[in-house]
């Protein structure tokens, strides 16, 4: 053909018509590495795909003895091909007891696809929107959206996904497995997978519960760029609202991690305490919690070793218990660990109308993870009293074998002073001291 012969629409006079497509009975049954078994059952699949109308998929079954229905209408094969700019689709989607649906318009360009006007319901009245894009340029992946979620209830999610595990904590073998020590590591290896593509993803949950204490207003953010990740996240937890980001790129060509998160405003313990120490009555407020960390390394160890902890804990007015609730103020509390250096712990309290203050230097994390000598120095004064305790700690927590030796000192010129805490004493005039040693083993305390 000369090229003004050439149609305009080269799929003009064409269609397709598929009226029925079946498949039915098919198991399948999987068995994993690790020796759990997964099985599943397509009982009936049918299809109908036709050029003018509109595009129709139905099947049903099982996964795990779990019964499932899966449904979906779109729009017609020649609207697709005349103008893939707001290609409908209309999902419905039935697993266990569980009900949801979803419906967008679609839209595909070269390199790019896009999901608009995203809506979806669930079973347990949870609703999500926004708008999902994909695309790639120059053979680079990206990922970019804005999804809002309404009140979700993880409860009938976490029995569902423990009915569905094919293995139990009981039941599951240990694999023989070794992870190998060649190549880089897990971190490097992540790393090195955020150098291929890009991201910007924006998730907002109305509320969250069902796991953990309940979260309201979050709001987080995905971002990947030239190998670089960024995660900042707000929230609302029990009450307490938060602010935080966690950020993971190179340093000197190694893994380096920095996470923060505190407060952003004042509040109440009232809803936290409740759900911590239920039995404990918790009331008061907070000014300000915060914690921020930051290491280097591509071992677990190198990173830990790189470590640097500040965190700070700053006026508070507490009371707990009922009958007669027990005051505590909390002026500020700076816990800090620099990198290869000792943890110090510098608070400045109140406890029943008493001011209580408490200095701890310890030990560094090499020796901690070494199983070394980890020395221990306790300076307090409160109620007119001197705390001093002094001594070393051996061995490994997690594996419980630590031990502790340390010499401990109390004193003080009256007693009376101590009322407040330990109630009404017979000889309230006098002057006191302490001295002890105190030992703790594996096998004794």
């Amino acid at each position: 053909l000369q090229e003004t012969e050439v149609p305009a629409d080269p799929m003009r006079g064409w269609s397709l018509d598929v009226d029925s497509l079946s498949i039915d009975d098919v198991d399948v049954t999987y068995v994993n590495p690790e020796g759990g078994i997964v099985q599943a059952r397509l009982d009936a699949l049918t299809a109908a795909l036709r050029w003018d109308e509109s595009t129709e998929l139905r099947a049903k079954g099982e996964y795990q003895a779990v019964p499932l229905a899966l449904e979906v209408e779109a729009g017609s094969i020649a609207t697709l091909l005349a103008d893939a700019t707001a290609w409908p689709v209309d999902l419905w989607l039935r697993f266990a007891e569980s009900e949801a649906r979803l419906g967008l318009k679609l839209t595909a360009r070269p390199g790019s696809l896009q999901l608009n006007e995203i809506e979806a319901r669930g079973g347990e009245g949870a609703e999500l929107a926004g708008w999902l894009g994909l695309a790639n340029t120059g053979g680079r992946p990206s990922v970019r959206g804005d999804l809002q979620l309404g009140a979700i209830d993880l409860s009938p999610r976490l029995e569902l996904a423990e009915a569905l595990d094919p293995d139990t904590a009981d039941e599951a073998p240990v694999s023989e497995r070794r992870a190998s020590t060649e190549g880089p590591g897990p971190v490097m290896v992540f790393l090195d997978t955020l150098e291929t593509f890009d991201t910007d993803l924006k998730l907002s949950i109305e509320r969250l519960s069902g796991a953990g204490p309940p979260l309201e207003d979050v709001a987080i953010e995905l971002k990947v760029a030239g190998g670089a990740l960024d995660f900042p996240i707000s929230l609302t937890a029990a009450g307490v609202p938060l602010e935080g980001t966690l950020g993971l790129d190179r340093s000197g060509g190694k893994p380096h991690a920095a996470f923060a998160l505190g407060t952003s405003a004042p509040f109440r313990v009232d809803e936290l305490g409740a759900y911590l120490v239920p039995n404990a009555n918790w009331q008061g407020d907070f000014q300000e919690l915060r914690v921020d960390l930051e290491g280097t390394g591509e071992s677990l160890r190198e990173f830990l070793l790189s470590l640097r902890v500040a965190l700070v804990a700053r006026g508070a007015r507490l009371s707990y218990g009922f009958e007669s609730p027990v005051p505590v103020g909390v002026e500020r509390v700076d816990v800090v660990l620099e990198e290869r250096g000792p943890i110090s712990v510098r608070a400045r309290a109140e406890l029943l109308g008493e001011a209580l203050r408490l200095d701890l230097s310890a030990g560094t994390v090499d020796a901690w993870l070494g199983g070394k000598g980890w020395p221990l120095h306790l300076e307090a004064a409160g109620a007119g009293a001197d705390i001093d305790l002094e001594g070393e700690a051996r061995g490994r927590m997690v594996r419980g074998t630590f031990e502790v030796d340390a010499q401990l000192r109390v004193e003080g010129e009256r007693l009376s002073r101590l009322e407040p805490w330990l109630g009404e004493l017979p000889v309230a005039d006098a002057s006191y001291a302490l001295r002890a040693r105190l030992e703790r083993t594996p096998e004794l305390f």
